[in-house]
């Protein structure tokens, strides 16, 4: 059975199934179900006969599977409350079990051929698409509602629908989607940046833009007034936010200006294993390579973080859609307390909605390790002297990464790759067809991993249990001070590595324990 989303796209609504006499219709709601059986008895009439509706409550499967766990046959009057963390994993491990499944299940919307077979069939290529783009639907809707919400977009790949190669640049960052959307944006930052470049005491080292340099310039506060009265009307596309936002966007423009729009691409193998490396410094060992500079990441891994904190903002307008792109801005701050350093998240899903801002700081202290907001549970599971292997909270699992991007970046014998900004973008969108990219030049960080043992891992750590058997035989990463003697006093990145047996044994194995 298949409708159409909201964006206007054929999405997958349920599967019909026929044991012996009996149609069942399996659906993800009540509301889907229902209208199933409308169209169902529509077109059968009285040659069929409604008996029925079992709805599974994923709360009260997420007790039960507790209760086994646990063992015994007592049945508390009233169950406890389940702590959010144990029923997600619950929820996503069970879903990660019927996905490995599906993708070699025979399915009747597809002639009864798997979804691997029919991948490879030109006629039935599409309908497979359809089917993968109807649980992606399922995925934004769950994150909509701020439940577990498990991440299908693995299989584009699995199914050989997506590229095998990674695009050779970087789509739109979101300084250039701001600007896009405002007229005059760009020039009024360039202006300002330039301005203030020329006034006594410039530091290209570390003087960045403040809310004061923005308060008297004219042209910054005519382009900020028209952008939100502009969005007011509903003649713009929504910023996500009101006017102290637009301003916040503004100076993150003017500052990334002043220093000449450095950005780093990050490699999506590379920002896998930064994830899984530890924040191991000191505050004194991390430094910036540039008073102000972007990072952008185009990783799933990377992007699903971002999706899950944004499912937490009510009033955001991309929470619940895919990310396409994270652009992340970084300058130094300098407080009572010490250094500071300053992370403006910008995640775009490259729709309608502009790219939206979060910001957040990050204290450092010379002599004590940077603190990404992790709890202990999640410490103690990424060093190993824990028992659980809790999902990591997005906010922390996305600073560990950016801040471990910055580590890479300044370490000893990286070299940056310098891809300069592409032709044709205007032509490609003036047309339509094909991808759009930034138009501007970045570094790439290319990673080491290949990407058939990249996406083993990957797949490990979708699968049941696969968490605990990845941090059995995959060592953390960590950085490493050089001896005093050297006189190349970066740090050195010692990245994680597998330890453990063949991968497609620990992944059957996975699959094998029972949930």
């Amino acid at each position: 059975m298949v409708g159409a989303n909201r964006a206007g796209e054929v999405i997958a609504l349920g599967r019909f199934k026929l044991e012996g006499g009996t149609l069942l219709l399996e659906t993800m709601s009540l509301s889907r179900a229902e209208r199933g059986r409308a169209m169902v008895e529509a077109l059968a009439g009285e040659a069929i006969a409604y008996r029925g509706t079992v709805h599974e409550d994923m709360e009260r499967l997420a007790r039960e599977a507790i209760r086994e766990r646990v063992g015994g046959d007592e049945r508390p009057a009233s169950p406890p409350e389940i702590p959010r963390d144990v029923a997600e994993d619950i929820a996503l491990d069970a879903l990660a079990r019927h996905y490995h499944r599906w993708v070699d299940e025979p399915v009747p919307a597809l002639g009864g051929k798997t979804p691997r077979d029919a991948a490879t069939d030109a006629t039935l290529r599409p309908a497979v698409e359809e089917l993968v783009r109807g649980l992606e639907g399922m995925y934004e809707g769950a994150l909509r509602d701020n439940g577990p919400a498990y991440d299908p977009s693995w299989l584009w790949a699995e199914l050989g629908l997506a590229p095998a190669a990674l695009p050779p640049h970087p789509p739109p960052l979101a300084h250039e989607r701001w600007a896009e959307a405002a007229a005059g944006w760009s020039d009024a930052c360039r202006a300002a940046a330039a301005r203030r470049r020329a006034q006594p005491g410039f530091d290209d080292a570390s003087t960045v833009a403040v809310p004061a340099d923005l308060a008297n310039d004219l042209e910054i506060r005519r382009i900020v007034r028209a952008a939100r009265d502009r969005h007011a009307a509903g003649e713009a596309p929504a910023t996500g936010g009101d006017l102290a936002r637009l301003e916040r966007q503004v100076l993150v423009c003017v500052s990334f200006e002043m220093h000449l729009r450095k950005t780093f691409w990050v490699d999506e193998g590379l920002a896998y294993l930064l994830g899984r490396t530890e924040t191991d410094v000191t505050g004194d060992r991390l430094r910036l390579p540039f008073a102000c500079f972007a990072l952008a990441f185009t990783d799933r891994g990377t992007l699903s973080l971002a999706e899950r904190l944004l499912a937490g903002e009510q009033a955001c307008p991309l929470a619940g859609h895919i990310l396409r792109v994270a652009t992340v801005y970084l300058w130094e701050e300098q407080r009572e307390s010490g250094r500071a350093i300053r992370v403006a998240f910008a995640f775009d899903a490259l729709g309608a909605d502009l790219p939206h801002l979060v910001e957040h700081e990050v204290a450092l202290s010379p002599e004590a390790r940077v603190e990404i907001g992790e709890s202990q549970t999640e410490r103690e599971a990424m060093i190993g002297e824990g028992g659980s292997i809790p999902h990591l909270r997005p906010l922390a699992g996305l600073l560990r990464v950016v801040i471990n991007s910055v580590l890479y970046a300044t370490s000893a014998g990286v070299e940056p790759e310098v891809r300069p900004a592409p032709v044709r973008r205007a032509a490609a969108r003036r047309g339509g067809c094909g991808p759009v990219f930034s138009s501007e030049e970045v570094f790439f960080l290319p990673g080491t991993i290949e990407i058939s043992r990249l996406r083993r891992l990957q797949e490990l750590e979708r699968a049941p249990s696969g968490r605990q058997l990845l941090h059995r035989f995959m060592v953390r990463g960590h950085w490493r001070r050089p001896p005093v003697s050297w006189s190349d006093q970066r740090m050195r990145w010692i990245e994680p590595y597998w330890k453990g047996p063949e991968l497609a044994a620990v992944i059957e194995r996975a699959y094998a324990l029972e949930p």
